[in-house]
């Protein structure tokens, strides 16, 4: 249920919290010493510093307002949709690391995948199959490279992130993650799966709503 009005914001409290903070730790709130600068001086907001130029899909969203967005899952219906949206998603977290994005949801998670994960213990039903923007560049940075080659697997692209849904969804065989969880206390799921000319093996970290790709890796089948 959407509320009658907008929510409220008031960017002045938001520039009285960071001109109280140590310049090295708004810095890092506000994403940069120019954002930092915009904000404080300017009288820009974060939000709309954020923004600027971003896909309605990557945009910040505040409470009440999330239902407002024209893109989110439910509409993406093609495989096409998905792989245009991952592919400005990665482009983010490559150009602009320090801008985190919101997950972004590619898929929902299936029944019998969830009966999977429960028979393992770790409750995934209703939940969406996302990428996180800082695992997601994790994964560029270390398994994007034609150097992947040299140990017989081949370079991830913003088109095997597309796939984290497919993947999980018609796993054969769940298991637990190694280690089981992540150090944020998370639980940790592990899909090895054949899709296409791969087999792909991708770790799952489980959060309160998304199942979201921890790390992933691909071979030539």
């Amino acid at each position: 249920m959407q509320p009658a009005q907008p929510p409220r914001f008031n960017p002045r409290a938001e520039r009285a919290l960071l001109a109280k903070l140590p310049a090295r730790e708004a810095r890092d709130v506000a994403g940069s010493w120019e954002k930092r600068r915009r904000v404080l001086e300017g009288g820009e907001s974060l939000e709309d510093i954020y923004n600027e130029e971003k896909d309605p899909l990557y945009q910040w969203r505040r409470m009440g307002e999330v239902g407002a967005n024209p893109r989110t899952m439910a509409d993406m219906g093609t495989q096409k949709e998905i792989e245009a949206a991952a592919k400005n998603f990665t482009k983010g977290c490559l150009d602009a690391p320090r801008d985190k994005q919101p997950p972004l949801a590619v898929d929902r998670v299936d029944v019998a995948i969830a009966t999977q994960a429960d028979a393992l213990g770790v409750p995934i039903a209703g939940k969406q199959v996302a990428l996180d923007h800082d695992y997601t560049r994790h994964v560029l940075l270390h398994h994007g490279s034609p150097s992947e080659r040299n140990r017989g697997q081949e370079p991830i692209t913003d088109a095997d992130f597309a796939l984290a849904g497919t993947i999980l969804n018609q796993a054969k065989s769940l298991k637990l993650g190694t280690p089981p969880k992540s150090k944020n206390g998370c639980s940790r799921l592990e899909v090895v799966e054949d899709v296409g000319n791969y087999r792909y093996t991708v770790v799952y970290e489980v959060r309160r709503a998304s199942v979201v790709v921890y790390t992933l890796f691909k071979r030539p089948k």
